[in-house]
């Protein structure tokens, strides 16, 4: 039960990909997009525990995950929390 805590915690702390600015990072912590947007995502390599990296913010915003660069536009940054690093 202690576990589930934890992971409440790391969800409850996260912030939505919206609110970083460029030159932030962050781990993703959750999706809350429908299941074929997330779906979509994870074909581009943005799941859960992987660090997105924010190269311009706004709507569309573009974001870095691993060598690939993505855009994004507003409703799917809602959609993906993260957690900052750094």
């Amino acid at each position: 039960m202690e576990k589930h805590q934890v992971q409440d915690k790391k969800t409850t702390d996260s912030v939505s990909l919206r609110s970083l600015r460029a030159g932030d990072a962050g781990l993703v912590t959750a999706l809350r997009d429908s299941s074929s947007a997330a779906r979509r995502l994870a074909e581009f390599g943005v799941i859960r525990g992987t660090t997105l990296e924010v190269l311009r913010a706004g709507a569309p915003c573009i974001v870095r995950v691993d060598h690939t660069r993505l855009s994004l536009g507003a409703s799917l940054q809602d959609g993906i929390l993260l957690s900052p690093l750094g």
